[in-house]
């Protein structure tokens, strides 16, 4: 219990009270990770044969993507030429705006969470579905956005509620069921009211990529979806028994976190209080914030996806192993940054990233418990600099 006879019965007290909030926090995430699950399994098995289970199946599909963080779900239930209708007239086609719209507006509010005030359908299998749905935003924006630095301030979930509604037009393409179209209205002057007023652009717009028409028989968004199921199944079933079982989890997770944006996997390898060090005497603590830090370069860099160049594994499953990782990282700056608007400048091959992990058994899983991760830092800030600042 962490007693110490020289402080005496206050430092035992504040040991005890600290021990209960960890217990509390690491119970929030194994509810948190039962909870998806269920949500999982649902959208893996819905046989869209009633509105009610299509209303249900995108009520929990939405809390997926948003409140658990697994961005690259998206490709599950998206079109390549997904045509999406906004406030002010503006149209957006292509999946990639999507990636890109979602991980912004979750980089400016780390801990955003929708809640559903209520959602429903109407159609058949055989000609399609469409369903309404109304919701509202929690958060605190924390995380840099086209209005500029973070407010610190809150979405409340007071009686003035900051509503987002959407319709969704839901068909069988190639023999899945997809989104096809989507109209959707935010509370635009609320979110700049709360971001700060430092109007900007660029936000989605800029980032949205025209996929008019197809470039092949299957959709990227199929094949994506298919290759993060391939690569789910595959670290589920890793048993770590072996360097080189460690190697393909290692290599799996990877592109499944950078390239597909499955950041709410973080929770289920990374153990809650992990410790992260990072390049400039940065260090992070705890799993948490670590997801905000994520997020705030995937927004930066939307297309982003990493090479990985080199693997290096020691240690065994008795004691745990220690992983060294050499990667190289790809995108585009399309969205604004902590260093200003979007620049549309490349990270081409210049963003070395190295990192070493140490993974070990944590309540009977493994996690990785602590990693010293650095990237091209300055580079970086070069690329999202405009040549005129």
């Amino acid at each position: 219990m962490c007693y110490t006879g020289d402080y005496g019965k206050n430092t035992y007290s504040y040991h005890r009270l600290t021990i209960y909030k960890i217990l509390e926090e690491l119970m929030d995430i194994r509810q948190m990770l039962e909870e998806r699950k269920r949500f999982n399994d649902y959208c893996d098995t819905c046989e869209f044969e009633t509105p009610e289970a299509v209303a249900r199946l995108f009520k929990e599909y939405t809390n997926l993507i948003w409140n658990k963080k697994l961005v690259g779900l998206c490709y599950d239930f998206y079109t390549d030429d997904i045509v999406i209708h906004r406030e002010g007239g503006v149209t957006a086609t292509g999946y990639e705006g999507v990636i890109a719209a979602t991980l912004s507006f979750m980089a400016a509010f780390p801990n955003l969470q929708f809640e559903f005030l209520d959602i429903f359908a109407e159609g058949n299998p055989e000609d399609g579905y469409r369903f309404g749905q109304s919701l509202y935003y929690k958060g605190e924006n924390t995380g840099y956005s086209s209005y500029g630095e973070p407010s610190g301030k809150s979405l409340s979930p007071d009686d003035n509620l900051c509503l987002g509604l959407c319709e969704c037009l839901v068909q069988k393409v190639d023999g899945r069921w997809k989104i096809v179209e989507e109209w959707l209205v935010r509370s635009g002057d609320s979110l700049e009211e709360i971001m700060t007023k430092d109007r900007s652009t660029e936000m989605v717009a800029s980032a949205v990529k025209n996929q008019q028409g197809r470039s092949s028989a299957v959709m990227m968004c199929d094949r994506y979806s298919d290759e993060i199921k391939a690569l789910r199944r595959g670290i589920e079933a890793n048993t770590f028994f072996t360097k080189e079982d460690v190697r393909a989890f290692i290599r799996d997770y990877t592109k499944l976190v950078y390239d597909f944006k499955m950041l709410g996997l973080i929770y289920d390898y990374y153990d809650k209080n992990i410790i992260y060090r990072k390049e400039n005497r940065i260090k992070i603590l705890g799993v948490e914030n670590l997801v905000s830090d994520l997020l705030e370069f995937f927004a930066t860099f939307p297309d982003l996806n990493v090479d990985l160049e080199s693997l290096i594994v020691a240690g065994d499953a008795d004691s745990g192993y220690k992983v060294w990782r050499r990667m190289r990282y790809h995108g585009t700056n399309t969205n604004h940054s902590k260093f200003g608007p979007p620049t549309g400048k490349v990270l081409g091959d210049g963003c070395l990233g190295l990192s070493m992990m140490f993974i070990n058994r944590v309540d009977g899983s493994w996690k990785v418990t602590e990693e010293h991760n650095s990237i091209s830092y300055s580079f970086i800030r070069d690329v999202c600099t405009s040549d005129e600042a």
